[in-house]
C-alpha cells in the first residue's frame, strides 16, 4: 500500500507575517546600519581623525596614535587615550632588545608599487627578527606567554595599481594574496588597514583612482582575502598612509574621515557586523596599545 501524502501545509504559514513567510526569516543586517561603537585612529601623522568635522553622524573617537619614524625607542609618550610610538620599517635593524618592553611594535613596509618576491622577503626576514619565528611564537603562546604584536602597515591595502578587472587576473594580486596568507601564520603580526597610495607615473592611464566606486571595488579586493587569512581581531584602523608621501607623484586618493567612511562600508558590505567593525576601529587598538 503506497504512503499517505502528508497534508499540505497552510498558505497563510508562508505568506504575509507567516512563521515561513520571507519576512520573518533572519535576514543580515543592511551595511548602512553596521558601524562601529567608537573609533581609535591607530595610524596617524598629521591630524587624527577626530578633527575631521565633514565625517557626518560619525561614532565618538576616543582615542589615537601618532606613529613617526624619526622617533627613538624612548620617544614613546601618552596622554590619557594619546599615544605617541616610533616605528620601524623593513630595510632597518631595529634593537630588539630595546622593544621587549612595549606590547606592540610599529613596522612598515614602504613601497610604492607591487612588492617582488625580494621585498617581500624582507618582510618575513624583518618580523622574523622581531618575533624569532613562527616556532617561538607558537612555543610562547603554548607556555601562555604574551607576545609582543607586530603591527605591519603599508600592505593592507598595497600601493595600488590597477583598477578592478585587470587586478583580478593579474599576478600582483595572486603574489600578494598568497604571501599575505602566509604571513598572517605569524600569530602575533596585526595589520593596519591604512589609506593607500597610487604612483600616478605606473597606475595610470585615466586616473581611474578618482573614481569612487572603482576605489571600493580595489579596496575591497584586498580587505576580503585580508579578513579571511587574519581575522577582524588582528586587522586596526588608521587614517593616514604608513609614511607620508614626498614625491609629488605619489597620490592619497582618500584619507581620514573619507578613508574611515569607505573603510566602513566595505567591510559590511562584506557581511560583517558591529562586533567585528568595532574590533577594526577601536578595540583591537585599544588592547594592542595598552590604551
Amino acid at each position: 500500500m503506497p504512503p499517505k501524502k502528508p497534508p499540505p501545509l497552510p498558505r497563510s504559514l508562508f505568506t504575509g507575517g507567516g512563521p515561513l513567510s520571507p519576512s520573518a526569516l533572519h535576514q543580515p543586517p543592511s551595511p548602512s546600519t553596521v558601524h562601529p561603537a567608537n573609533i581609535v585612529d591607530a595610524h596617524c601623522h598629521g591630524i587624527p581623525l577626530e578633527h575631521f568635522p565633514e565625517l557626518q553622524n560619525k561614532p565618538p573617537v576616543t582615542g589615537s596614535v601618532h606613529v613617526g619614524r624619526s622617533f627613538s625607542s624612548a620617544d614613546g609618550s601618552r596622554w590619557g587615550k594619546h599615544l605617541t610610538v616610533p616605528a620601524c620599517t623593513v630595510d632597518d635593524d631595529p634593537d630588539v632588545q630595546a622593544t621587549t618592553t612595549v606590547p606592540a611594535i610599529d613596522l612598515i613596509v614602504p613601497c610604492t608599487g607591487p612588492l617582488n618576491e625580494a621585498r617581500w622577503g624582507r618582510v618575513d626576514e624583518a618580523v622574523n627578527r622581531l618575533d624569532g619565528g613562527r616556532q617561538k611564537v607558537e612555543e610562547e603562546a603554548a607556555a601562555g606567554t604574551t607576545a609582543r604584536k607586530i603591527l605591519v602597515s603599508g600592505l593592507l591595502p598595497p600601493p595600488l595599481t590597477k583598477p578592478s578587472e585587470p587586478l583580478l587576473n593579474s599576478a600582483e594580486y595572486e603574489a600578494h594574496c598568497g604571501h599575505l596568507s602566509q604571513l598572517s601564520l605569524h600569530s602575533d603580526v596585526v595589520l593596519k588597514a591604512l589609506p593607500p597610495i597610487v604612483d600616478t607615473r605606473i597606475a595610470g592611464p585615466g586616473a581611474w583612482w578618482e573614481d569612487v566606486h572603482e576605489l571600493e571595488r580595489v579596496v575591497k579586493m584586498y580587505i576580503g582575502p585580508a579578513i579571511e587569512a587574519f581575522g577582524t581581531h588582528r586587522i586596526v584602523f588608521g587614517s593616514q598612509p604608513a609614511l607620508a608621501p614626498s614625491d609629488p607623484a605619489i597620490a592619497v586618493p582618500v584619507s581620514g574621515a573619507a578613508w574611515y567612511a569607505l573603510l566602513r562600508k566595505c567591510i559590511s558590505e562584506l557581511g560583517e557586523e558591529s562586533e567585528a567593525m568595532t574590533a577594526v576601529m577601536a578595540k583591537n587598538a585599544e588592547a594592542l596599545y595598552n590604551l
